[in-house]
């Protein structure tokens, strides 16, 4: 990601919701996105909604601990050390490119 975003934590609202609207926002903003209620029950908008602050909240840890496990696997895949058990370790090569679209 290239722009900075909002910082961390977000949270969901407690103040008094409406049923329709659900507010995510962070310390020193009034509002970050409001989920709406469209198509599904209110408790699913406050499951989304939920997973949308957990999603953001945890980016960075999760990023951080990618990029060690990719260190990780390209020092093993670059090393003649091999117990006959390199073929359990994944493509390092997609999750090279699954880091690369996060990123962007």
């Amino acid at each position: 990601m290239n722009d900075k975003h909002t910082p961390t934590p977000w949270r969901i609202g407690t103040f008094r919701q409406t049923k329709r609207l659900i507010h995510i926002w962070a310390p020193g903003t009034p509002r970050i996105a409001e989920v709406i209620l469209r198509d599904v029950s209110i408790n699913e908008q406050k499951d989304n909604a939920a997973f949308i602050v957990n999603a953001c909240n945890n980016y960075e840890t999760l990023l951080t601990a990618a990029k060690k496990a990719l260190e990780f696997m390209e020092q093993v895949e670059s090393s003649e050390w091999d117990d006959g058990g390199a073929e359990t370790i994944p493509d390092v090569e997609e999750f090279r490119e699954a880091l690369r679209d996060i990123e962007e």
